[in-house]
């Protein structure tokens, strides 16, 4: 009787723990089923083999082999849970880079950002099908294929409009006779076809330049007043922004020569005397204030705008007080203590706003100063 009471006891306990194993096993596949609808998983191939036979073991009447099958059953969803809370909360990590580059960089067109797309899709489609260990792989890639294609969007932003310009001969100086000592002699040049910016690069444009090279994770490109020219710029952070964007594009980026820059504004047309039409020749529309956002007036003839006044610009020559020492220069980018800026600022005065006049600034920065870019063709 004592021995019969004892397996009866023995039989009770062990019913209990399957009971209670039963239990504990519905309740990690419920937590499984309700993680896998509000993350659209699918139950990856390996743990569907795993779950399927100890599930209907675990109803056997030999105890034995019903506790080995629940002990199965709770480590296989155990695991699927933990891999499954894992890639979610990998998700949730790359989800916030995602938001914020779709946010920020909503026209981006460039190999990285086509990149960057197809891999959070086939992401998405991986941990759908129950590819967990594919979806991880390309989870984990997705945050720096963004971070690429943010780079490179930030060199889209930073590349100008650019104008052709068909090459010539001109003579370069000062041909009305009301010019300065430094705008003789005239003599003639010939100018090779190139390529120059239609505005003065912009705070925005410079900005991007500045984030790429700073750059640790996507940020939003906030700048004020991103569309007035950049200025406080000296001659060789213009020049660096020109090598940085030729090496990120490919181009040849740089400053104009300054024989380039008279070439082309002597060639333009602007209506003068028209204070609000047009930034022109002997024009008094700036007030003495502050530049104006970059294309705020008509373009000339040729398409560009504010050659004359808004910001004084760099141009790639070292400043001589007379053409005839300049004429034995050739190189441009020398090493010189002063360079050359040409067309004249907001807080000059109209005489000073002439296609021939010339300027000279050390290389320091000025609230009065920026940049053009040109490219060779």
């Amino acid at each position: 009787v004592f021995a019969a009471d004892i397996n009866a006891s023995t039989l009770k306990l062990q019913q209990h723990h399957l009971s209670q194993c039963q239990q504990q096993t519905q309740r990690k596949k419920n937590q499984w089923q309700v993680l896998a609808a509000e993350a659209s998983l699918a139950m990856p191939a390996e743990y569907a083999r795993q779950i399927d036979v100890p599930e209907e073991s675990m109803h056997s009447r030999d105890l034995k082999s019903a506790m080995e099958a629940c002990h199965k059953l709770i480590v296989s969803y155990r695991r699927l849970l933990s891999e499954a809370q894992s890639l979610i909360a990998l998700v949730a990590k790359v989800e916030s880079v995602h938001a914020l580059y779709v946010q920020l960089v909503v026209d981006a067109d460039n190999e990285k950002h086509s990149m960057a797309r197809l891999n959070w899709k086939a992401a998405n489609k991986a941990a759908a099908n129950g590819n967990f260990s594919l979806s991880i792989k390309l989870y984990k890639e997705s945050p720096e294929l963004y971070r690429e294609a943010y780079k490179q969007w930030l060199v889209q932003q930073a590349m100008p409009a650019m104008v052709a310009v068909a090459g010539g001969e001109f003579i370069m100086g000062d041909e009305r006779g009301n010019g300065h000592e430094d705008e003789s002699p005239l003599h003639e040049r010939s100018v090779s076809d190139f390529a120059l910016a239609e505005s003065e690069t912009s705070v925005r444009q410079f900005q991007a330049f500045l984030n790429y090279q700073t750059f640790e994770e996507i940020s939003a490109l906030d700048v004020d007043n991103g569309e007035l020219p950049v200025v406080d710029v000296t001659f060789a952070q213009s020049v660096a922004f020109t090598r940085w964007l030729s090496e990120r594009t490919g181009e040849s980026y740089r400053l104009p020569r300054e024989y380039e820059w008279e070439f082309v504004a002597k060639r333009q047309v602007w209506v003068e005397g028209e204070i609000k039409s047009s930034h022109c020749e002997g024009c008094q529309g700036w007030g003495n204030k502050a530049p104006m956002a970059v294309k705020s007036y008509p373009a000339s003839n040729g398409g560009l705008y504010d050659l004359l006044g808004n910001v004084w610009e760099w141009v790639d020559d070292c400043f001589q007080f007379s053409y005839s020492k300049k004429l034995q220069e050739q190189a441009s980018d020398s090493v010189c203590s002063h360079h050359v800026v040409r067309g004249g600022s907001w807080a000059d005065m109209p005489n000073m706003l002439r296609v021939s006049n010339r300027s000279i600034m050390k290389q320091e920065h000025s609230a009065r100063v920026g940049f053009r870019l040109a490219k060779s063709l």
